[in-house]
């Protein structure tokens, strides 16, 4: 998962899946924008106000993606198959 923080907006940007198809957003809560696959799938979660009231602004801060690092997927493509 990657997270983007931006302290002049106090808002935040959780991108679980890079290189999917965007299809559609949907807003779930004031503020809170899903980003969708054409799968159906979430790609990501955009806090586009007040992040700080929702999240720890030191854990967002620690947490901010700045490019260092390539992000690992937190979100599958597939559900895992089942063994027997």
């Amino acid at each position: 998962m990657k997270v983007d923080y931006f302290e002049d907006t106090d808002s935040a940007m959780f991108t679980f899946r890079e290189g999917a198809d965007y299809d559609d957003s949907e807003e779930i809560f004031d503020g809170f924008v899903i980003d969708f696959d054409k799968s159906g799938r979430p790609m990501g979660l955009d806090v586009y106000q007040d992040a700080s009231k929702f999240f720890d602004r030191s854990w967002l801060r620690r947490h901010a993606y700045h490019g260092e690092e390539k992000m690992g997927s937190m979100i599958r493509d597939a559900p895992p198959e089942e063994k027997d």
